[in-house]
């Protein structure tokens, strides 16, 4: 089992599943140190009702591919795994169907959906901390999985090197984040991100705290163009913070609705049996510790 550092307060938890036993007192998630600099729970909320729960189609490919990820990297079947951002938790049944035996745990920054997930899925255990001040020893995990999460740390070069210390040697990290720098708008600073990345520049982040990239691609291939034009519109707009809101809420709910997109992902997979795609709305990654670390 895991060995769950001790907590701010000087108490050392215990993992009784469900949830923790800490000074002879139940607590559902443990809370270490944290920051909402990039995301807070009316995000969260914000997302759940514009988004779906789950079923928009860039978040049903984003975890299409975070599990297409593990299979290729060779996961195993009972490994230690944490989903890092896990935020309203859509991935980690799948993840519990594809690898009943292995170990998962959910962490996130955000305590209410965390305090929810903890009585939904209470064989998980989840704890509320800042990646940057990631508390958890040094080689505990088979696997880290970090969907959308970078872009929300200002200090992400710091948080990829705390993944590689959780990691133990071959371990693997699948890592996905939006693309093209030139295209942050204020649909970004609503969102909270502190950059939109190149896959040049991802990689080296990876490469700069020793990783190893195995493979690597985007996600919204066929509609790059049009999601271009869209930010640059968008980019020339009045700044208006109230308006700026209504804004990405109104793209949110309309890109969940679109067949044409869903439609146009589900063409994107099948041209990446043939290769890797080129350039889309996201990055995608799987980066590997070395053996030898």
């Amino acid at each position: 089992m895991i060995e769950f550092p001790t907590l701010p307060t000087g108490a050392t938890p215990r993992w009784i599943g469900p949830g923790f036993m800490v000074n002879d007192q139940y607590q559902p998630v443990l809370e270490y140190s944290y920051s909402e600099a990039g995301w807070d729970d009316s995000l969260t909320k914000m997302h759940e009702v514009e988004a779906g729960q789950g079923d928009h189609p860039i978040d049903i490919e984003s975890r299409r591919r975070a599990l297409e990820s593990l299979r290729r990297g060779g996961f195993p079947p009972g490994g230690t795994l944490i989903e890092i951002g896990c935020s309203s938790g859509f991935l980690l049944p799948q993840l519990r169907a594809a690898y009943p035996q292995a170990t998962i745990v959910g962490a996130d920054i955000v305590s209410e959906p965390l305090k929810r997930l903890s009585n939904q899925y209470p064989d998980i255990p989840f704890l509320r901390m800042n990646l940057v001040d990631c508390a958890l020893p040094a080689e505990t995990f088979d696997a880290v999985i970090a969907l959308n999460v970078l872009e929300h740390i200002e200090q992400d070069g710091s948080a990829v090197e705390q993944i590689f210390r959780i990691l133990k040697p071959g371990g693997m990290f699948v890592v996905e984040v939006p693309q093209g720098p030139a295209l942050y708008d204020r649909y970004d600073r609503e969102l909270r991100h502190f950059r939109r990345y190149t896959m040049a520049g991802l990689s080296a982040v990876l490469v700069g705290c020793d990783f190893v990239v195995e493979w690597r691609s985007h996600i919204g291939f066929l509609v790059y163009p049009a999601f271009v034009a869209a930010k640059q519109s968008g980019r020339r707009m009045r700044a208006n913070d109230e308006a700026d809101r209504t804004r990405v809420t109104g793209q949110i709910r309309n890109s969940h609705d679109s067949r044409l997109l869903a439609w146009s992902l589900s063409l994107d997979a099948a041209l990446e049996r043939v290769a890797r795609l080129p350039i889309g709305i996201r990055c995608v990654a799987l980066a590997r510790k070395p053996a030898a670390a």
